[in-house]
C-alpha cells in the first residue's frame, strides 16, 4: 500500500517541459531546420517522450523568426502530449491539467 500512495502522490506532480531550437540557413538550397524536445517530469526523474528535428516548413526571414516557427512547434507537440496524458491518467482532460 505505501509503494501505491508514493506512485499516486508521483503522479500528481507531473509537469511538461520543452526545450527548442532554430537555426536560419543552415540547410542545402538555404533551408533553415528546427528541433524539439519534450520532456516529462515528477521532480525525481525526467524522461523524453516526444522529440523532432527537421526542416522548418515555412519561411524564415531571420533568425528570431526560425526561433518563434520552431517553438510554436514545439509548443503544438506539448499540448497535445499534455491532452493525451491527461485522458489517460485522469480518464477527464478538464479535471486534473498536467503544467507546461
Amino acid at each position: 500500500k505505501q509503494w501505491y500512495q508514493r506512485r499516486v502522490r508521483e503522479k500528481d506532480k507531473l509537469h511538461i517541459a520543452v526545450y527548442t531550437d532554430a537555426s536560419l540557413g543552415n540547410l542545402t538550397r538555404n533551408g533553415s531546420g528546427r528541433g524539439y524536445m519534450v520532456y516529462l517530469t515528477n521532480g525525481l526523474s525526467t524522461n523524453p517522450i516526444a522529440w523532432s528535428s527537421g526542416k522548418i516548413k515555412r519561411v524564415a526571414h531571420s533568425a528570431f523568426g526560425a526561433e518563434t516557427l520552431a517553438c510554436i512547434d514545439g509548443t503544438a507537440e506539448a499540448v497535445f502530449t499534455r491532452q493525451l496524458l491527461s485522458e489517460i491518467l485522469y480518464q477527464d482532460p478538464e479535471k486534473k491539467i498536467i503544467t507546461i
